[in-house]
Order: C-alpha cells, then structure tokens, then sequence
C-alpha cells in the first residue's frame, strides 16, 4: 500500500471524494472511489493538509508518480501555478489497451496436431493432410463489409451509366438513320420533280 499526500488536486485527478462522517472516534474510515481509504482525524478538515489518503491500486499511484515525474519542473516552475499543472495531468486521458493479443488458436492447432501424432500408427498422413486442410472461414470485420458493400454500389451505378450511355448512343444512330431516310425521300421527290 502506498501513501501519497491528500491534496485536493490529487483527488481531483483520481476522481475520489470523500464521504463524511461525524463519529465519536478520534479515526474514521471512510470509503472512496476508486478502491481508496481515506483516514480522517476529527479534529482536522478537509482543508487541511493533515489528511493521508491510502490507494490499493498500486498502478494508479505509480502512474500518479509518474506524472508527477514528468512535470516536476512545471511545479517548481514560478511562472505557473500548481493548480494548472494539475489540470493539465487530470485531463490527460487514462491509456488501455486497444487489444490483447492471444495465441489460443494456435494452441488448438498445436493440440491437435499432438493428438494426431500420438494416435495409432494405423492412421495415414493423407488422413492427417485431409484434417490440416479444413478452410477455416475468415470473419469479415466491419471495415470489409463496409468496403464489399460500397464496391457493390459503385459497379451498379458504373453498369447502370455504361447502359445508359450504350441506349443514348443507340437512339442517337436510330435518330440519324431516320433523318437520313427522310432527306433521301425528300431528294428523290425533289429529282423527280426535274
């Protein structure tokens, strides 16, 4: 268990409040966020500096620490106030991890390749190759939906203006076969005429 001082800034940082109690004891415990206890004397106020607060959380504190560390010369700065200092530490987001990685497929892949090699020796290697070559379906994630589905939009509106420039084209020709017609009607009317 670690003890650091009990200073409003800290608390602020960890997210703890306390709880008061009035009881008759000289100590009372009261019960935080954050797996955290905090021993009061009576006597003294919150706003003194009296108060110890304990953390079980040992990452917490050494990541508390840590930051501390890191913005030592910003406290004994002059230029900046410690309140500062400790909203700036505050607001920094908490780092979790994205994913964990895990290697329990291969540990099934492992183990049944052990218990095809231990099984009797009256089994073959084609029967092994057969049971290696399982396709295993690959999940899709939702980047490749996404990216099947917007694919499949794109070349049904690709195919769908191909097929309208393709009839534009064709009514285009039938429009200038008829007109073409016409004026060699109209031009044999015309020779007939002479």
């Amino acid at each position: 268990m670690l003890e650091v001082p009990d200073v409003p800034q800290i608390r602020q940082c960890f997210g703890v409040e306390p709880q008061r109690e009035t009881s008759t004891e000289k100590l009372s415990e009261l019960v935080c966020e954050n797996n955290t206890n905090l021993l009061l004397s009576e006597t003294s106020t919150y706003d003194e500096k009296k108060t110890i607060a304990f953390w079980k959380d040992e990452n917490a504190v050494k990541a508390l620490i840590n930051q501390w560390k890191q913005h030592q010369p910003l406290f004994e700065s002059s230029v900046t106030r410690n309140d500062v200092v400790w909203a700036k530490i505050r607001e920094k987001p908490c780092l979790k991890p994205i994913a964990l990685a895990s290697n329990l497929k291969k540990r099934c892949h492992l183990a049944v390749i052990s218990k095809n090699t231990s099984s009797t020796d009256t089994t073959n290697d084609t029967n092994n190759a057969e049971d290696s070559r399982v396709p295993i379906k690959k999940v899709k994630t939702r980047m490749e939906r996404e990216l099947e589905v917007w694919t499949k939009m794109v070349s049904e509106e690709n195919r769908k203006r191909d097929e309208a420039k393709e009839r534009r084209h064709k009514e285009l020709l039938a429009r200038q076969d008829k007109a073409r017609e016409m004026y060699e009607q109209f031009m044999t009317k015309l020779l007939d005429k002479l």
